[in-house]
């Protein structure tokens, strides 16, 4: 979305500085179908937020699955270090 977001603000820019009618046109219509896209992704962004907040239990399996995925494709992350400090 983020990046979505971003061609969009590069397209306002670009329709600031446009001076053919024309391609000013073929911009706004570029930029109202980014913002349609971005309408919709936030919709369903907060459709899935609702469905977390609604379901209390399903917030801490999220967060479980989030760290098995994370000790599966990031081992070493995983580990705790241990920090060996000399006596001074």
């Amino acid at each position: 979305m983020e990046e979505l977001k971003t061609q969009r603000n590069k397209i306002y820019n670009q329709i600031r500085r446009c001076k053919d009618p024309t391609a000013k046109e073929d911009l706004i219509d570029r930029r109202d179908f980014l913002t349609s896209e971005i309408t919709a992704l936030r919709e369903k962004i907060n459709i899935a937020k609702r469905i977390i907040k609604d379901r209390p239990g399903l917030e801490e399996s999220l967060e479980a699955e989030k760290a098995l995925i994370r000790e599966w494709y990031f081992p070493e992350r995983a580990q705790v270090k241990e920090k060996h400090y000399e006596g001074r």
